[in-house]
């Protein structure tokens, strides 16, 4: 009996000890959009529905416009919304913003156009 005892208590102090939240919820891609340079950064919503902030840092000549399109995986491009037009930040050369709504729960990916 106190051996039972003792083996549950160490169960859940294990389970205490291993359950800590690592590092941050957002998503960091460092990587190319088309020939330009990317840093995407996406801070998810921290309820369902809700938005997602992304941020969208571009080094290259002759960027035109970036948008944002948020991809569910089970629904695909073809089920995903339009693109959204993020906007340039005001006094940031490179760095645009926008923000995406995630309406349901489940996995989903962000795709980024840049043009130019």
């Amino acid at each position: 009996m106190m051996r039972r005892l003792l083996g549950t208590a160490a169960l859940a102090l294990g389970v205490v000890v291993l359950s800590g939240h690592v590092g941050s919820p957002n998503v960091i891609l460092d990587g190319n959009a088309g020939p330009y340079p990317v840093r995407v950064v996406v801070r998810p919503p921290e309820v369902i529905p809700g938005q997602a902030e992304i941020t969208i840092r571009a080094r290259g000549e002759g960027i035109g416009s970036v948008s944002v399109r948020p991809v569910r995986w089970d629904l695909g491009v073809r089920g995903a919304p339009r693109p959204d037009p993020a906007a340039p930040v005001a006094g940031e050369a490179g760095l645009w913003s926008a923000r995406l709504w995630m309406m349901d729960f489940g996995s989903y990916s962000v795709h980024v156009t840049v043009t130019g």
